[in-house]
Formats: C-alpha cells, structure tokens, sequence
C-alpha cells in the first residue's frame, strides 16, 4: 500500500486550519445513503461564505467501517478502491487541498465552487492516477477528466467531468476484479457482456450502468478520432443498455437552489439532511 504524502511547502492539517481558515469555513466528509451493495459513497462538503462545495472522489465504505466523529475509515489499514493507498490519507489530504486552495483562490476575490473542484481533481490526477501515465487507455480518458478534450470548443460540465471519473474508477475496479489489463482494442463484445455483469454485480442501477456504456463509448469514439485504435466494437448495436423510465420527481434549478439557501443553523441534523439531499441532486 502506497502513502499519500502530504502536498510539498504545505503545513499539516491542524496547523493550517487553526491558522488560515476562516471561523465559517469548514471541511467535512459524509456518507451518501448506504446502497445496495451495503457500502455508501464518501463526499467531501466545503462549507464558505454563502457557498457550499460538494465533491465526490468515487471511495465508498461500509457505514460500520466509518468513523463518524473523526470522518475517516475507523481503521488505517482500509484502503482506497484499487488497493493502492490509505483511505484515511487520500481524505486528510483532500481536506488539505481545498483548505489551501480557497486560501490562495481567496485573495482574487470568494472562489467559485468550480475552481475549487478542478484544484481536488488536479490533485487526484497527480497523485492517484500516475501510475496510468503510460497506459494510453486511462491517459486519454484522464484527459477527459481533467477537461483537456473539449466538445465542439466547449467545456465540459463539473457533473460531466464527475461522470468520467466514476466511470474510471469502474474500470479499475474492473481490471483488479478480473485481473486483466483493458486496452482498446479489447473493448469488444465479449468485453462489454462482461463488464456490464460486473457493474450489474456491484448493485448498479440499470440507468447507472447505461449511464457508464455511453461513456465508454465517448472515450472509444475519440480513440477512433485520434488514431489510437481502429477498434469499432463499440458500435455494435448490442454494445448498449437502455435506460429505464422511472417515476422520478424532478426539481427545478430555482427549486435546489431554494433548498440550499434555506436557513437550518438551529438544526444541525437537518443541515445534514439537506446537505445529502443537495450532493443527491448534483451527483
């Protein structure tokens, strides 16, 4: 298991909090709704001025695993999805990151939730995902997440960027569970029957797993754009999953933002609530 270290020129945690952060700005990390493979999702929750930053990193844990006083894994030993680092160090140093950024962001002015989430997924995409470097199937996709690979000119959305890196981190935990290395000219048929039980084996919703297909398929069109693989599998029409109706309520813009601006100081529980509900909306 790698450690995480601490960003270089950087002071510890409690040092920089006790110092720079300002008494109504606060980092926590929450559990999502526990899903049905019996683990919950882990976001960090940046409360700052009259904003609020919710960030997915993709880690999930077991809600009896989860220290909720100290917000981290109970034990050190529990380590992120591919096995790689310390859990608890990956959150002490996100914590660290989003501290020091709305410091240095901070003197042009309050930072927007969005420059803050590209200095977390900068950070991510230094110290998690180095060792892909050299795999040209994860460095296109980190490409992706990193917003380089643009449609038509434009940026892509924060939940989209999110999105590539959920579908990520499937992959990953893919290639651990069946101990082969995915490239592109192996995202055939046969792999696509495959990952979609294996997706199906983590509890998925059917919609989540259409959701992620149709990301792969995005990655794999811009390999075929860019030359790196002249694979065309993908296209097959089986190589799809449809997506459900459901009787979902959707809420309006206006209607979150009402929600998220509504005052709850005299209730921390309901904070909390609220604050699930809010992340639920924008995950």
């Amino acid at each position: 298991m790698k450690v995480l270290g601490t960003p270089v020129g950087t002071p510890s945690i409690f040092a920089y909090k006790l110092i720079h952060m300002p008494r109504n700005s606060e980092v926590n990390f929450y559990l999502k709704p526990v899903g049905p493979d019996g683990k919950a999702l882990i976001f960090l929750n940046f409360k700052y001025s009259n904003s609020r930053l919710f960030f997915s990193f993709g880690e999930r844990i077991r809600p009896s695993d989860w220290n909720y006083k100290k917000q981290c894994a109970k034990k050190k030993a529990i380590t992120t999805i591919d096995g790689e680092y310390s859990l608890n160090d990956l959150i002490e140093n996100l914590k660290e990151v989003c501290e020091k950024a709305y410091k240095s962001e901070k003197v042009k002015g309050i930072p927007t939730t969005t420059i803050l989430k590209q200095h977390l997924i900068n950070f991510l995409q230094k110290n998690l995902i180095i060792e892909d470097k050299t795999d040209p199937f994860f460095t296109l996709i980190d490409r992706f997440i990193a917003g380089e690979i643009k449609h038509k000119g434009n940026d892509k959305s924060q939940n989209t960027l999110q999105n590539y890196s959920t579908v990520r981190g499937h992959l990953k935990a893919y290639e651990i569970k069946t101990k082969s290395k995915i490239t592109f000219d192996k995202i055939t048929l046969d792999f696509f029957y495959s990952y979609v039980s294996f997706l199906k084996s983590l509890k998925l919703a059917q919609n989540t797993i259409a959701k992620d297909i149709t990301v792969l398929k995005v990655f794999m069109g811009e390999a075929l754009d860019l030359k790196y693989t002249s694979n065309i599998e993908f296209r097959h029409k089986k190589f799809t999953v449809e997506e459900k109706e459901t009787d979902a309520v959707y809420l309006s813009e206006n209607e979150i933002n009402a929600i998220y601006k509504f005052d709850f100081t005299k209730s921390t529980r309901l904070e909390k609530v609220r604050d699930l509900f809010i992340f639920g909306c924008y995950d």
